[in-house]
């Protein structure tokens, strides 16, 4: 098993916080009548429902022509992007007397939006969550990493190329000025 050092948890919601803002005009693009809401994810100051949406593992609603979506958003920075792979938590904390599962477990997100933050865009993988959940139970044993944070939290390594050829996705580009390529 591999050890990874990334940054705090909220250095990590802080930049995903950031990350999201960008994410504007795909959404306004994808969205009926650009309806679609970020949900807060500062449980200290948000409502009980705000709550329970994000803890579901919804990071944004969208509205589309058929219907409302609900969309989990992980960043990546770009020196991982070399690795060919999205990463998923199996264990949100792997200590033992306290494991908790991770999101790939426990996610009720329709879609998954997954984004390696690059120098000036963001490359987005939007990944259907249902085929993801399916692909990752059914066809592993994957590459496992743990980080070294106190929750040791575990994760698998799914290759680009594998969820390409089995469940597809769609790639986006997303810059800083707005411009949304494919």
């Amino acid at each position: 098993m591999k050890f990874n050092m990334y940054s705090t948890f909220k250095e990590r919601l802080r930049d995903s916080e950031r990350y999201q803002r960008l994410l504007i005009p795909l959404y306004e693009k994808l969205s009926e009548n650009k309806r679609f809401v970020f949900i807060n994810k500062d449980e200290k100051h948000s409502c009980q429902l705000v709550n329970i949406i994000q803890n579901s593992g919804c990071d944004t609603i969208l509205q589309t022509k058929t219907g409302s979506i609900a969309i989990e958003e992980k960043f990546r920075s770009q020196d991982k992007r070399k690795y060919g792979d999205v990463i998923v938590e199996t264990w949100s904390c792997s200590v033992p007397g306290r494991e908790k599962a991770g999101w790939i477990k426990t996610c009720k997100a329709d879609y998954l939006n997954y984004c390696f933050v690059m120098s000036d865009y963001l490359e987005c993988y939007i990944l259907d969550m249902h085929k993801l959940k399916n692909l990752w139970s059914e066809r592993g044993p994957w590459k496992e990493i743990a980080t070294r944070e106190i929750n040791r939290t575990k994760s698998d390594c799914i290759p680009l190329s594998t969820i390409k050829s089995t469940i597809g996705y769609w790639r986006r580009l997303v810059g800083n000025n707005g411009v949304i390529t494919n």
